[in-house]
């Protein structure tokens, strides 16, 4: 959630917390492959509009890739093989659907603007904190791990010793960050039972209505065909 860039269209941070989980419902309510293409190839569109089409470019080819494998090469294949490899390749074809629409979130959208979608949707405020340190936590650790390393490698330890000489520092650096982040959090008000404002407020367009009305449409659809079916 660095620089938010600046796409043909906009979303509201609602409609696309909306379409996270709507696209979660039906890919994996669903076993079939047409749908969770037809979500791959809306979402791949919807996130080149959004001007994050580098972002996801990877995550499409890999989806091109084994669905190639799984309907061209495994009907062909020894059925040893088949077994060994076919979970991998369901669960990455059901899961890109899911990233890609994870990030069209992450990519567009920062932590104020997501913090006043989830309070507008009335999610739990126990639950926002948690997510709030959460993301801000991860990629925190992540700098001290590269810290570590780095001094890892000014000290030339190399094999199992720099696991060694890793793991504490890191076990410890992640116990006072997170104890850090608690604490600049609070003192920021974020638990303070008044209700927050923002400097920037969002608010429903048309193309929001359309996304959010879509995706209720599908998850009802898949539902009830499932239990039609």
């Amino acid at each position: 959630m660095g620089v938010i860039p600046n796409g043909v269209i906009k979303l509201d941070d609602r409609a696309k917390i909306i379409l996270l989980l709507s696209t979660s419902i039906c890919v994996f309510s669903t076993g079939k492959y047409i749908v969770v293409t037809a979500f791959t190839v809306i979402l791949m569109l919807l996130s080149f509009l959004l001007g994050i089409g580098n972002k996801i470019f990877t995550a499409v080819l890999n989806y091109a890739f084994v669905s190639i494998i799984e309907y061209q090469l495994f009907p062909i294949m020894p059925e040893v093989l088949v077994a060994n490899f076919n979970i991998l390749i369901v669960t990455v074809i059901k899961l890109t659907p899911c990233y890609l629409a994870a990030q069209m979130l992450i990519q567009t959208t920062s932590i104020r603007m997501l913090m006043q979608a989830l309070e507008k949707i009335k999610f739990p405020k126990a639950l926002i904190i948690a997510l709030v340190i959460s993301m801000r936590y991860f990629p925190a650790l992540k700098e001290e791990r590269h810290h570590i390393s780095d001094a890892l490698k000014l000290r030339n330890i190399k094999g199992i010793k720099k696991i060694k000489f890793a793991l504490m520092p890191l076990m410890v650096s992640a116990s006072n960050t997170a104890e850090e982040l608690s604490q600049a959090i609070i003192a920021r008000g974020i638990d303070n039972p008044a209700k927050r404002t923002y400097e920037i407020q969002s608010s429903i367009q048309v193309i929001d209505v359309f996304v959010i009305g879509a995706s209720f449409l599908a998850v009802l659809y898949l539902l009830i065909g499932n239990v039609l079916y």
